[in-house]
């Protein structure tokens, strides 16, 4: 009884660390990334489906323009935007767990 008491207690530790983290990056990063991620996100989708819906993108002066998704897929500006987010969020994660991510030795 107690090692599944601990369990669920571990479980819940690690929900609450990774709420706190999303929170954290949904408050912290740039509104325009955050956007620009989810464009692309959809964008993959829709097109791995064999569609080609249009969707709004951020563009750097906060305006919203429309595009379909194999634009936003070809769009630098837009892919660097999300990996700008992913990257940032990657990061909060990263720290969350605790997880040293040093870079690779020579």
């Amino acid at each position: 009884m107690s090692l599944q008491i601990m369990r669920l207690m571990a479980v819940l530790c690690v929900i609450t660390t990774m709420g706190t983290a999303f929170y954290f990056i949904t408050q912290n990063a740039n509104p325009i990334d955050q956007q620009n991620w989810m464009s692309v996100n959809m964008a993959r989708l829709n097109n791995a489906l064999g569609s080609n819906r249009e969707f709004a993108v951020a563009r750097h002066d906060r305006s919203n323009v429309r595009m379909p998704a194999e634009r936003i897929l070809a769009d630098l500006y837009t892919r660097q935007s999300a990996d700008h987010f992913a990257a940032f969020a990657s990061g909060y994660i990263y720290n969350a767990l605790a997880i040293d991510v040093a870079p690779p030795s020579r």
